[in-house]
């Protein structure tokens, strides 16, 4: 077995997200007639997010500086 296959074969549940979110991107691209990548749109999406992104970034600085116990909510 080759090393790129070894790994690839490591991480499938990480490719297999990654797959699935430019089959999501793909199949909207198609079904939109090309709406949902024009520059117009992507500049809408991530205003109308923004409150959103800056809370995961807020909440990712705090769960990598390993100050949270995830394993509590479990």
């Amino acid at each position: 077995m080759s090393a790129l296959t070894q790994y690839m074969s490591r991480n499938v549940r990480q490719y297999g997200i990654w797959l699935a979110l430019v089959a999501i991107v793909i199949l909207f691209q198609v079904l939109t007639d090309g709406l949902l990548l024009r520059p117009n749109n992507v500049a809408s999406l991530i205003q109308q997010n923004a409150y959103v992104m800056i809370l995961a970034i807020g909440m990712v600085m705090v769960i990598v500086a390993r100050h949270i116990d995830l394993s509590v909510g479990s």
